[in-house]
């Protein structure tokens, strides 16, 4: 969107917070090199702290890793990390596929994978 614009960004934020109110899954990647994503930390904030599934991801080289792991134990998510954007879209593959036959509550997540042996 065009950020010069005031109103798309409204607009964009607005579309993508009732979005994530719709969907059964969020992800989350934290990718490494120079950006820190405060959006995407504030945004895992929140929805971490919900009562929806959230998948997790944070490349070896992302400069606030740790405050990834320190969100998820104060919301007490047991929630596995990966840490390479291969085995994060594995993980959403299969949760999608489990999930249609399986009920998942909102401390598993991640969990699954050990029930799919990935």
């Amino acid at each position: 969107f065009d950020i010069t614009d005031p109103n798309a960004s409204k607009e964009q934020i607005t579309w993508e917070f009732e979005a994530l109110k719709e969907v059964k899954l969020i992800s989350f990647w934290f990718c490494g090199g120079e950006p820190i994503q405060p959006i995407t930390l504030l945004e895992f904030g929140r929805w971490s702290s919900m009562d929806k599934p959230i998948i997790v991801g944070v490349d070896p080289e992302y400069k606030r890793k740790e405050d990834v792991y320190v969100q998820l134990q104060l919301v007490n998510r047991d929630v596995e990390i990966v840490d390479n954007l291969n085995d994060l879209v594995s993980m959403i593959y299969h949760y999608y596929n489990f999930s249609m036959n399986n009920h998942i509550d909102k401390n598993q997540g991640l969990s699954v994978r050990k029930e799919l042996q990935l």
